[in-house]
């Protein structure tokens, strides 16, 4: 089941997020009834991504996203991708 959006929740507020590939994105912030709509930019991930790592290259500036995490999540890709693989019965588990 996939996720139409996501709920961020802290002590005394939560915030919600619309699902990546739906709406423009907007925030939510609910303290308890009362709410309160936050604009949030529209920000082209892939192209980010791209321009950041041109800059770690280029320029030697550190890449926003470290190695340690990066390297978690190709872990988790590659995880996702046998579990799915043994699913469909692609591949022994």
């Amino acid at each position: 089941m996939l996720k139409r959006h996501l709920r961020v929740s802290a002590k005394e507020s939560a915030g919600f997020l619309p699902a990546p590939d739906g709406p423009p994105p907007s925030l939510t912030m609910w303290r308890g009834r009362d709410s309160r709509k936050i604009d949030v930019a529209s920000v082209d991930q892939y192209h980010a991504e791209v321009d950041d790592l041109t800059a770690a290259i280029l320029d030697g500036t550190p890449p926003r996203v470290g190695l340690a995490f990066s390297r978690g999540n190709i872990a988790t890709l590659v995880e996702l991708d046998q579990t799915a693989r043994v699913n469909a019965g692609l591949i022994g588990g």
